[in-house]
């Protein structure tokens, strides 16, 4: 195996890692923003599962 896409291949399990890191970090800010508006919120952050991602129903 070229070592040039085992390198690649590393960097786009780190990336789409990080990435869904991310988007489950922003559901809990936006669900920790709801609580400090005030007013009627969900006790459980509603998390995004992962086939709510387009990208990956299409592939």
């Amino acid at each position: 195996m070229d070592r040039t896409l085992l390198i690649i291949g590393s960097a786009f399990l780190f990336v789409s890692g990080t990435l869904y890191t991310l988007e489950r970090m922003s559901a809990s800010i936006f669900w920790a923003a709801q609580r400090v508006g005030g007013g009627e919120w969900p006790t459980v952050p509603d998390m995004p599962s992962l086939f709510d991602n387009l990208f990956f129903t299409l592939f």
